[in-house]
């Protein structure tokens, strides 16, 4: 088992690098990606939600469900201070790791209590029949 940080603040290309680098340790790799999504889900006037913040959460979310490696690859470091999101250096190392894999995903769920947006999501590799 190997437990490796990433530091959130990592660029993009440096986040797959380690990604591609995790998943050619062995023929079979599982990894568990934590990070949050955005945490300026409202704005200071109460019930007043950030649009920009609730569209990076929904694309993010569609990426996930998706396992789209290539769109989570893309995703904007400059964003982070902005919208207050932790877990995108993270989901560049899963993307990093998932390059060349054809994978399927699920999102299992998505809430934002206390105005920070929470993602779950499993990816797998579809079962050859």
């Amino acid at each position: 088992m190997l437990l490796q940080a990433v530091d959130q603040r990592a660029p993009a290309d440096d986040c797959i690098k380690l990604g591609i680098m995790i998943a050619e340790r062995a023929p079979r790799v599982a990894l568990l990606t934590m990070g949050d999504a955005s945490a300026r889900r409202a704005r200071d006037a109460e019930g007043v939600p950030d649009p920009q913040a609730q569209d990076y959460d929904e694309e993010v979310a569609e990426a996930l469900a998706a396992a789209d490696a290539r769109w989570l690859g893309r995703l904007d470091p400059a964003l982070d201070d902005e919208l207050m999101v932790a877990g995108r250096a993270a989901w560049q190392v899963l993307a990093g790791a998932a390059t060349g894999t054809r994978m399927s995903g699920r999102l299992l769920c998505m809430a934002h209590p206390y105005g920070v947006t929470y993602l779950v999501a499993c990816w797998e590799r579809p079962r050859a029949d």
